[in-house]
Formats: structure tokens, C-alpha cells, sequence
């Protein structure tokens, strides 16, 4: 094989992987926490059809040069896909307006098992009374091993909609307590 031919099959092999090494943002479908039998609201909950979402924030576009990250766009289509499998979507007047704030998506630089820790502040204000009723900083992690992706991009990727996804789980989990034990009501303490 000649230097030039050698040369050309080393630059294409160096460019497909530099391409599948590229960063991907975290994706929404990754992020939807599905309904269970003890998450499933029925009509007589508070939050049945009663919950709009006014206003996600604090996300980052992923650069695909550089690392994953989660984006606004996404962890809001994300927030709002739980709220429709948990019954808790209002399509028309809601009782609640939610917002969230990703406060932070911290991710480790390298390593075979890659955790990373998402926090996200969560307020639900009552629309009749203009009361915040549920106003939570919380905190998960998910680690993404090295069997689950040989690319560290990838398993970032795979992190990073893991935290997000507990993230949402333990909201919804614990909106869910709270209605159930009237902790909702905004004439409550």
C-alpha cells in the first residue's frame, strides 16, 4: 500500500470516529418518568388535570464539540410528558402553575462509570390564592457504567438523562405524597 493510500485510511477512520464522538444533548424521551400503580392519579386527587407548567430555565445547549448537556427545551418537554402519564396536565384553567429550575447538572470530567448529580428547584403556586404551596430543591444522581456505552459521550449522555429522570421521579413522587396527605392545600401550614 502506497504512503497517500495508508494516509487516506487513516484520516477516514480518525474522522468517523471523531464524528461518532460527537457530544448529543440529553434527550427528551430519555428524561419521561412513566406512570406507575403508585404514581397513577386518579379524578378525585387535587392534582388531576390541574397543573401547567409557566416556566423551565437554567438548561444549556450542548455544544457537540464539547460534553452533553441537558437543554430548557427538553427537560420542559420532559416535565410535561410525565405530568400527561401521571394524569396531572391541565389542558385548560389550571390549579397550579409549576416552574423549575435546573440549578445545576454536575458532571464529572472523566472515567469508566460516569455519575452525574442534577439539582432542580421546583415551585408550585396555587393560581386561586397566588400561594406557593410546594416550593423543593432536589437532588439525585444516576451513573452511567462503562457497559452501557464504550463511548465516554455517550455514557455522559446516558448520565445526564438518568438524573434528570430520577429528578422528575422524586417530584412527582413527592407531589403525589403530598396530595394524598392534603399537604396540598393551600390553607395548609
Amino acid at each position: 500500500m502506497k504512503k497517500t493510500s495508508l494516509f487516506r485510511v487513516i484520516i477516514i477512520i480518525a474522522s468517523v470516529f471523531i464524528l461518532n464522538a460527537c457530544a448529543s444533548g440529553a434527550r427528551m424521551n430519555a428524561m419521561i418518568v412513566s406512570a406507575t400503580p403508585d404514581t397513577m392519579i386518579n379524578e378525585q386527587n387535587t392534582l388531576y388535570q390541574a397543573v401547567k407548567i409557566v416556566e423551565v430555565s437554567g438548561g444549556q445547549k450542548t455544544n457537540p464539540l464539547w460534553t452533553s448537556e441537558v437543554g430548557d427545551v427538553e427537560f420542559e418537554q420532559a416535565l410535561l410528558n410525565t405530568l400527561k402519564a401521571h394524569a396531572m396536565f391541565s389542558i385548560d384553567e389550571a390549579k397550579y402553575k409549576l416552574t423549575a429550575e435546573l440549578v445545576e447538572v454536575k458532571q464529572p470530567l472523566f472515567g469508566l462509570s460516569l455519575t452525574v448529580k442534577s439539582t432542580v428547584k421546583y415551585e408550585l403556586m396555587d393560581v386561586k390564592s397566588q400561594k406557593i404551596i410546594f416550593d423543593e430543591v432536589i437532588n439525585n444522581e444516576y451513573t452511567a457504567a462503562f457497559g452501557d456505552s464504550f463511548m465516554a459521550v455517550k455514557r455522559l449522555q446516558l448520565a445526564n438523562e438518568g438524573a434528570i429522570r430520577e429528578n422528575i421521579s422524586s417530584f412527582i413522587t413527592d407531589l403525589i405524597t403530598r396530595s394524598k396527605s392534603g399537604k396540598l392545600d393551600s390553607n395548609t401550614p
